[in-house]
C-alpha cells in the first residue's frame, strides 16, 4: 500500500491543476481531504452542474472530472495505465 503522504502529494498536485478554475467556478469544499467545484450554471433539478474534485481517502486519491462523461472523446488520449484504473460510473440498468 502507498505510504500516506503520496496521498497529500498526489492530492495536492490534483487540487493545483484545479486551483485555476476556481475564480470562474463556485467552491463548494476547500478542506484537507476534498476540493470540490461546481460551475455557476443551474440545471434544471435546480442544483449547480459539478465541475470537478479531488478527494483524499483512507486507501485512494480519487479525482472526478465531470465533463469526461459528456465529452468521452476527451478521454481519448489516456495513458492505458490510467484507463486501466478508471473507475466508470455506468447508468442504471448497464452491465
Amino acid at each position: 500500500m502507498p505510504d500516506k503522504d503520496d496521498f497529500s502529494t498526489v492530492f495536492a498536485k490534483l487540487q493545483a491543476i484545479l486551483e485555476p478554475y476556481a475564480p470562474k467556478m463556485v467552491v463548494v469544499q476547500d478542506t484537507p481531504n476534498c476540493y470540490y467545484l461546481d460551475t455557476r450554471y443551474i440545471m434544471k433539478n435546480k442544483k449547480p452542474l459539478c465541475f470537478a474534485a479531488v478527494r483524499k481517502g483512507k486507501a485512494y486519491v480519487s479525482f472526478h472530472l465531470m465533463s469526461v462523461y459528456a465529452y468521452p472523446k476527451l478521454l481519448q488520449d489516456i495513458s492505458p495505465e490510467l484507463c486501466a484504473r478508471r473507475r466508470v460510473l455506468r447508468e442504471p440498468g448497464e452491465s
